[in-house]
């Protein structure tokens, strides 16, 4: 697979891939598939999660910011502890979408003050979000028998 996100500042959108990557599709995800995502829709999600925008309340420019300029460092870790590559916001596996969001999120809380107990919240959904992007990683299945080895 190829390098971490690109995360320019006419970045605009996000592509939702439902036919490569090791996240490949779920049978949940058809709703999401089926439209092309934006990197607002990524901002939003992880806004949401850290409390700062949902029910009918805006999303603050300098909140939207933060996260945006968040997400690059966040991906490289996540590339470089070979938990999850992305190529770009572009092809941002549908299956990856949400798990991604926990993992910004909770790396995040610290830039928006929340409460120790929505930390501890975030960082376990960001735990067991970190364990899913793993295993979907560690099982690709190719469909062919494997021959047992011996030694």
């Amino acid at each position: 697979m190829a390098g971490g996100i690109i995360v320019s500042a006419d970045s605009s959108s996000v592509t939702v891939d439902n036919d490569r990557g090791p996240l490949g599709p779920t049978p949940n995800n058809n709703a999401f598939a089926a439209r092309r995502a934006t990197s607002a829709d990524l901002v939003r999600e992880i806004a949401e999660r850290l409390g700062e925008a949902g029910d009918g309340n805006p999303l603050s420019p300098e909140a939207a910011q933060k996260i945006r300029n968040g997400l690059p460092g966040i991906v490289a870790d996540l590339d470089m502890r070979d938990i999850g590559t992305f190529p770009s916001l572009d092809h941002v596996p549908p299956a990856a979408f949400n798990h991604l969001a926990d993992i910004a999120a909770s790396q995040l809380s610290g830039k928006f003050g929340l409460p120790q107990d929505e930390v501890v919240t975030l960082a376990s959904r960001a735990q067991a979000a970190e364990q899913k992007l793993r295993q979907h990683r560690s099982l690709p299945y190719s469909g062919a028998p494997v021959r047992a080895c011996y030694f």
